[in-house]
């Protein structure tokens, strides 16, 4: 037997399709999760005073909570990406009267982010939105003309 015939060679069979083997859901509970995990880090940095926050350099880490001067309350905007998650059809803020508060109701989100709870919330603000062809206007036609036009 020679060395070539030992080698197994063949050809023709296709290599199979990666496909993903886990759920998009399990995947969008656990970024929103770690998520809300960081917000409730940073949210001592909301009672600090802009001269006493600490400066660094790098990434920023960006809170969604802030005070609001006219109804005295700490008001987080849960965001999943760029959107905001509405936690229930047509409410997508958390109040709250102090940090402390503010803390356990993040913990909360979180326990109702596991239980399953916002799975639809986090779909909606998940979804990419489609993108939309514009069609060409009348007397245009649908591909550029090449090179400048001499009139």
């Amino acid at each position: 037997m020679s060395v070539w015939d030992e080698l197994g060679l063949t050809s023709g069979i296709e290599k199979p399709r990666r496909t993903r083997s886990t759920d998009k859901t399990q995947t969008w509970i656990k970024k929103f999760s770690d998520y809300l995990a960081d917000q409730k880090a940073l949210l001592k940095t909301v009672e600090q005073k802009p001269d006493q926050a600490k400066k660094t350099r790098g990434k920023r880490n960006k809170t969604h909570t802030f005070w609001s001067d006219e109804r005295k309350l700490f008001v987080f905007e849960p965001r999943y990406g760029t959107k905001q998650v509405n936690v229930r059809p047509g409410m997508n803020q958390v109040t709250a009267v102090s940090v402390d508060e503010m803390q356990v109701r993040i913990d909360k989100l979180v326990q109702l982010t596991k239980n399953g709870d916002l799975n639809a919330a986090l779909e909606e603000a998940a979804a990419r939105p489609a993108r939309d062809k514009v069609a060409p206007a009348e007397g245009e036609s649908a591909t550029p003309a090449k090179g400048k036009t001499k009139a």
